[in-house]
């Protein structure tokens, strides 16, 4: 895919987040945005095979915990992601990606969701 790729991906998806009236206060109220999407973006680009001298200690489900997050609010961010992927990236990058975030959203769901 390529890290500028991925990089325009994130950043129209974190768009997309903020926007979005259910989601959006989740994520306008971070404390530190930026920081935030560069993880994301690390996150996503180690988890598709690239590299990097200072990987993220990402411990997803603590880092989620404290959000209470239920299967709708899951549903909902892997809709946006997968509707993201679909419009900016082609089929066959899309697919692959939407598939590990469904993945890593029914981990969280199993562990997380209420």
């Amino acid at each position: 895919m390529g890290r500028p790729r991925l990089e325009a991906f994130v950043e129209a998806f974190f768009a997309r987040l903020l926007e979005d009236p259910v989601l959006g206060p989740y994520f306008r109220d971070l404390p530190d945005p930026a920081r935030h999407l560069a993880r994301f973006t690390d996150f996503w680009w180690i988890a598709l095979g690239g590299e990097s001298r200072d990987p993220p200690l990402i411990d997803m489900v603590g880092a989620h915990r404290h959000l209470k997050l239920s299967r709708a609010l899951i549903n909902r961010w892997l809709g946006l992601f997968a509707e993201t992927a679909h419009a900016h990236l082609p089929a066959h990058l899309a697919e692959p990606l939407v598939h590990m975030a469904q993945g890593i959203g029914r981990r969280l769901e199993h562990v997380l969701a209420r």
